[in-house]
């Protein structure tokens, strides 16, 4: 049997048999796979942090030390992979990040998985782990965050306070609890 047909063989079973839960295949490319959104630069230079489409931030060393390519291009080197929720379409597109002055704490946003409405987590860069999830809890009846997809971040020049902006113009400040770095307390900001 033609190599071709083999293949198309495969790709036909292994779609027809992804239903609901079930485990798929996934292909991880090792760098972004569609539109980037978001970039930020560690502050040493070295690493490159870039969100967008795909649903993933990649974490880059950015090789400024390594000579040019064959083509004169730089070089970058996939060191990481960060996730958070996704699910099918929109949800879990990343549309912004920022990296906190302190270096420890990257902010990504975007649309929310569960319910599409603007979603904030916050990556701690030394152990590439998720922090916190802004708004730390949904409830559909409590107002506690962003109702549409965040568009920007910012963070303080402290690193312990993030301010986000959605589609829809709302503007959120949002306040680390201390030293713990998991607990963030949400405001939404208005005209006085």
């Amino acid at each position: 049997m033609p190599p071709l047909i083999v293949c198309g063989l495969l790709l036909l079973v292994l779609c027809s048999s992804v239903r609901g839960d079930e485990p798929r295949l996934v292909l991880n490319v090792d760098g972004p796979n569609s539109r980037i959104r978001g970039l930020a630069f560690s502050n040493d230079s070295q690493r490159l942090y870039c969100g967008g489409f795909s649903k993933v931030v990649n974490v880059w060393d950015v090789g400024w030390n390594l000579p040019p390519g064959a083509d004169g291009d730089l070089l970058a080197t996939s060191i990481a992979t960060l996730r958070w929720e996704i699910a099918r379409a929109l949800r879990g597109q990343i549309n912004a990040l920022d990296l906190a002055p302190t270096g420890h704490r990257l902010a990504v946003a975007g649309t929310g998985a569960r319910d599409a409405n603007g979603t904030i987590v916050v990556f701690d860069t030394d152990r590439n782990e998720v922090l916190a999830g802004l708004p730390p809890e949904y409830k559909p009846d409590v107002r506690s965050g962003h109702v549409s997809s965040v568009i920007s971040l910012d963070f303080s020049p402290s690193g312990n306070r993030l301010v986000s902006v959605s589609l829809d113009g709302e503007a959120w400040l949002w306040t680390a609890n201390g030293d713990a770095a998991d607990e963030w307390v949400g405001r939404l900001l208005r005209p006085a």
